[in-house]
């Protein structure tokens, strides 16, 4: 599966994460804490601090040993550098530094969850509900793996489609059920259910799982016939 970037809604505030690495934008992500911090009079915390701070380093080298089975370099280096944020985030696989459209500094999700406890706790529970509760990549996850199951339903069951070229019939089916959701219109290659809440993303699997459902018990008569099930559904 090809590693997208989706844009994560936490509260009113948005943030960039893969799909496959699980790396999300850091920066933005601070910001979004430091956002719940100002709406209750708080001042905002410094990024700098926190990559800086002793817990962080060790924090960061048990991850790398549970995800990496290896031993981090940084706790060797803590007394010797007082510098941690570089030694951190250049040192460490599990931040990046980028430039670009999705510049800025990178973190793992481990490491992101670690953040959010030390921002803010109102942020932390949000972040925690979206990310481990609600399941948010699992569920992005199962989304793509329904969306396959339904082209292959497709394939097989619709009527008059048996051994035919029905891309162009994906293609549609998969914006028409965006636009159920009302789903702006994305850049080419450019994933539209990118910036989807859980919500939509959830409600788009128990569509896509009813429709496979319908096609394979041969209820659907025809593509005109599915395109009125997506409407009612």
């Amino acid at each position: 599966m090809q590693n997208q970037t989706l844009t994560v809604a936490i509260g009113n505030h948005r943030f960039e994460i893969e799909h496959q690495t699980m790396m999300g934008n850091l920066n933005e992500f601070w910001d979004c804490g430091n956002a719940y911090r100002t709406q209750k009079g708080l001042p905002p915390k410094l990024l700098a601090n926190w990559l800086r701070s002793a817990d962080t380093a060790e924090y960061v080298a048990a991850v790398e040993r549970e995800l990496f089975d290896s031993n981090s370099v940084i706790i060797t280096e803590l007394e010797s550098n007082p510098n941690m944020v570089d030694t951190i985030t250049k040192t460490s696989p599990l931040f990046k530094t980028r430039r670009g459209r999705y510049g800025g500094t990178w973190a793992h999700l481990y490491v992101l969850i670690d953040a959010a406890a030390y921002l803010d706790p109102d942020f932390k529970v949000q972040v925690y509900k979206t990310f481990i509760e609600g399941k948010l990549l699992q569920r992005r996850d199962e989304g793509g793996e329904n969306f396959k199951a339904i082209n292959i339903a497709i394939d097989a069951f619709l009527p008059g489609r048996d051994g035919k070229d029905n891309k162009w019939l994906f293609i549609n089916l998969a914006n028409l059920i965006a636009d159920k959701f009302g789903l702006p219109s994305a850049e080419k290659g450019v994933n539209r259910w990118n910036g989807a809440t859980l919500h939509q993303t959830e409600a788009r699997s128990k569509i896509e799982e009813t429709l496979t459902i319908m096609l394979r018990t041969g209820l659907v008569r025809d593509w005109e016939h599915l395109k009125e099930l997506v409407e009612m559904l």
